[in-house]
């Protein structure tokens, strides 16, 4: 019988997507209320989740005003999903695709921090949590992103943050 060493060597891509979460806990902790409502928002979608939720992300693109949001343009996606990355292996991103008929379509891909000016609108019932999340991004454009999810669990989102 061998006594050798059964630790199990991460692949490389899993590597990653250990590094992309300490980088997304960081900022998850660092970051005000605000900040860490969007991010999940977003992970409940993610898609290494143990626990797949429904629902849509919608995301417009725009100009906020004190009326309202004027939106140039407009993305929705039924069944989403949310996958971690990175940019310049420092500032955490978050990319929203779907993989309808296996064809990965990117929808949007932000990096969480050229997000400022955050504002939240939550609500949540017993059938749905809706999450409206406005910001600027870049200090260049306004972003509306409206979250809706059918099945919301916290306690797996935050499970799969702190991991």
């Amino acid at each position: 019988m061998s006594n050798a060493n059964t630790t199990k060597v991460k692949r490389p891509f899993e590597k990653k997507a250990a590094y992309n979460r300490k980088l997304l806990n960081n900022f998850f902790c660092n970051n005000p209320e605000e900040y860490r409502t969007l991010i999940s928002a977003l992970l409940s979608f993610a898609a290494d989740s143990e626990e797949k939720e429904t629902g849509y992300i919608n995301i417009a693109v725009g100009q906020r005003t004190d009326n309202g949001f004027n939106v140039m343009l407009n993305s929705f996606t039924d069944k989403p999903v949310v996958k971690l990355g990175n940019w310049n292996n420092i500032e955490p991103t978050m990319a929203i695709f779907t993989t309808e008929r296996k064809i990965h379509n990117i929808i949007c891909s932000l990096n969480l921090t050229l997000i400022s000016d955050l504002e939240t609108e939550v609500q949540i019932t017993e059938n749905y949590d809706r999450y409206v999340l406005t910001f600027r991004y870049d200090d260049a454009i306004d972003y509306q992103i409206i979250v809706m999810c059918t099945e919301f669990t916290t306690f797996s989102m935050m499970r799969y943050i702190v991991e």
